[in-house]
């Protein structure tokens, strides 16, 4: 919901671009016309309310970044420039973002190297950002994470490998503290299945 309406961020993928788009009215039944939001390839495009604007972060399938754009107005009618909060990545999989302690936060998965970052903005729109953590490393991670907020520590449920490589793993892992600079190790949900 941006300034009152549903809205919708999305990969155009006959143009590579990322477009934003919102109802104009509450119902979510008749809609404006899309606006660029990013004119890159994005892809697993995440959407949040950053200091009372949308704001997304996503993968650039083509420069392998990690990036985040916030809207100029409220209403999502124009976009700023975006900012790359990771150009290191290889293979990605897997992005995810919420409001943490006030300040934008993405969580995502680099396939290649097998880690889970997590970073956070260092101000409430998100136009500075702190270092990445690393969550997890060389512990199987797979695909398949959210990134929420629980008991005011952010918190990552996510999918992955068993010990015996034998089945996928529910796991939890949660952050030390309020703002995300360390985390607890993992805590298994669900080993049986798949």
């Amino acid at each position: 919901i941006v300034n009152g309406n549903p809205a919708i961020a999305y990969r155009d993928y006959d143009n590579d671009t990322v477009l934003f788009i919102r109802a104009t009215n509450a119902a979510g039944t008749a809609w404006g016309a899309p606006v660029l939001a990013s004119g890159v390839n994005g892809y697993d495009i995440e959407i949040v309310i950053a200091d009372g604007r949308p704001a997304i972060a996503y993968f650039d399938y083509d420069n392998y970044n990690v990036e985040y754009v916030i809207a100029d107005a409220n209403n999502g009618s124009a976009w700023g420039a975006p900012v790359v909060l990771d150009n290191t990545m290889g293979t990605y999989d897997e992005l995810a973002m919420t409001i943490v302690n006030g300040n934008p936060a993405v969580a995502y998965y680099d396939e290649d190297n097998e880690i889970m970052h997590y970073i956070r903005a260092s101000n409430t729109e998100g136009t500075s950002w702190g270092s990445r953590v690393v969550v997890r490393a060389n512990d199987e991670v797979d695909s398949y994470h959210d990134l929420v907020v629980i008991d005011g520590y952010p918190t990552i449920a996510y999918q992955r490998n068993s010990e015996d490589q034998t089945d996928d793993d529910l796991a939890l892992i949660q952050a030390t503290d309020a703002n995300g600079t360390s985390w607890k190790g993992p805590v298994t949900l669900l080993s049986t299945g798949d």
